[in-house]
């Protein structure tokens, strides 16, 4: 049984921080994407969001935070592609526009 009450604050906030993933812009330079991965000491859940950066301004929105995604990267211009768990141990690829509406295609 483990005691997360027992770990001190500042252990605590370090297991418990954002970590951020390099930003990889896309081949037009106008956008970036990257991961936020967040870890809850309490639940022993990890979160993993996908986010996508306008570099012009740098703000960021969330692209999606799916428990089942496992790897995302820009395909062309503002596409990103990504696997996702699916039953059965297989994996899924999906595609989707990172800018504007988002519509999903599943490959395989």
């Amino acid at each position: 049984m483990h005691c997360v009450n027992n770990i001190p604050n500042t252990t605590r906030l370090l297991i418990e921080a954002p970590r951020r993933s390099p930003a990889v812009p896309n081949s037009k330079g106008t956008h970036a994407l990257y991961t936020v991965t967040t870890y809850d000491l309490e639940s022993h859940s990890e979160t993993v969001e996908v986010k996508i950066m306008d570099i012009s301004t740098g703000e960021s929105t969330l692209f999606t935070d799916d428990s089942k995604n496992v790897a995302s990267q820009w395909l062309v211009d503002d596409l990103v592609i990504w696997g996702r768990s699916a039953e059965g141990g297989a994996t899924e690829l999906w595609i989707g526009s990172a800018v504007g509406d988002k519509k999903y295609i599943s490959l395989i």
